[in-house]
């Protein structure tokens, strides 16, 4: 097998190489979808509850516990990103 030579597969170091390019600009987009399917997945799962299928209601809970601490895991990065970046003092324009 060949080895990539490509020089944007070589600079990704740490979490940009397991979170895919797109989805680690827009971090906070992504956990707020993950978001938003857990509490689908928790409705479902009352739902089911509720018309007494309680052992297929196992299966949605279990998708919104892994969503919600990969959507959790996601907001952590993007705040430890946000905490390097430097803020740039304001340029006056003349």
């Amino acid at each position: 097998m060949n080895a990539s030579t490509d020089n944007a597969t070589l600079s990704r170091t740490g979490m940009r190489r397991v979170i895919s390019p797109w989805a680690f600009d827009h971090l906070r987009l992504c956990a707020a979808i993950r978001f938003g399917v857990t509490a689908f997945l928790v409705t479902l799962a009352a739902l089911l509850f509720a018309f007494g299928h309680g052992g297929w209601a196992a299966l949605p809970l279990a998708g919104a516990a892994v969503n919600l601490a990969w959507g959790y895991w996601e907001l952590a990065i993007a705040r430890s990103a946000a905490s390097r970046t430097v803020a740039r003092p304001a340029v006056p324009r003349a």
